[in-house]
């Protein structure tokens, strides 16, 4: 694989991630944690504030798309001590990498260009995008203070597991933040060439927005099948970070998704590549 790669572009695509029911996320295990919840969710620890993690909002971003695209899964080994292993798409050579398919116009394989691969087994390309931490925004973080909650901006939910020989119940509490929270998210496409040659990265946009729209109908953090994580996506704006030589199509393709501010109209934008219609 060539090693002479050039960043022709960066797009930046911003949204207001909005909680439609409360949202577990982040936080792990809580034990002594705040409110005395058994889980809590994930905090800002220089503020106190929760947020989205972008590890958390990428990697459900990135199951959807293999789920909907049929990609191979396999188990993956990620702590060499416990020996755990997690089932993730993974290339299993390179020519599948590059090769893959899958997205009209597109050469290589989406997810693994897209969400990013492990370079243990061969050489990959830098991951086009990136996903950040996605705080409060202002006027969410003013509108939720105001809330009379038992901790800021959550609260703690109480649930009760039933034997079902003995009836005996288990109490247990989940801390969610509100129903009604506004995050920041944001993400940044880069758009690369390799020998000169372009690899057509905004092919992976219409990805990205399908992805979107899926979690929209599904969930984001834990406990989905309860309702909580129920989230969509409003007020979007796109932006060309950076143009180090980008053709007058993707730069008419920037301009044409700032005038969106659904993810609907995003992907009427880009298409579909998940649409068999």
């Amino acid at each position: 694989m060539s090693e002479r790669i050039q960043l022709l572009g960066r797009i930046s695509i911003r949204a207001d991630l909005r909680t439609r029911t409360g949202l577990a996320i982040g936080g792990g295990d809580g034990g002594t944690g705040l409110g005395g919840a058994d889980q809590v969710v994930a905090r800002d620890p220089a503020t106190g504030e929760p947020y989205v993690p972008g590890s958390s909002l990428k990697g459900k971003l990135r199951a959807l798309s293999e789920l909907a695209l049929g990609a191979t899964l396999a188990p993956y080994i990620q702590h060499p001590v416990r020996r755990e292993a997690r089932f993730i798409h993974r290339c299993p050579s390179e020519k599948d990498y590059l090769q893959g398919g899958g997205i009209p116009g597109y050469g290589g394989c989406p997810i693994c260009h897209l969400f990013g691969s492990i370079p243990d087994q061969y050489t990959v390309y830098p991951t086009r995008l990136v996903t950040r931490d996605a705080p409060l925004t202002e006027a969410s973080r003013a509108a939720l203070l105001k809330k009379r909650t038992e901790v800021p901006f959550t609260e703690i939910k109480t649930e009760v597991v039933l034997d079902r020989l003995t009836a005996a119940a288990t109490p247990r509490q989940k801390e969610r933040v509100l129903a009604g929270a506004v995050f920041d998210a944001r993400w940044d496409l880069g758009l690369y060439a390799v020998d000169g040659a372009d690899l057509h990265d905004e092919k992976l946009l219409g990805l990205l927005f399908a992805a979107l729209s899926l979690l929209e109908s599904d969930y984001l953090g834990g406990q989905g099948s309860r309702g909580y994580g129920r989230v969509e996506f409003a007020d979007l704006k796109a932006s060309l970070l950076f143009d180090g030589g980008l053709s007058g199509e993707v730069r008419d393709l920037v301009a044409n998704l700032s005038a969106c501010a659904t993810v609907g109209q995003a992907l009427e934008a880009t298409g579909n590549p998940l649409s068999k219609g």
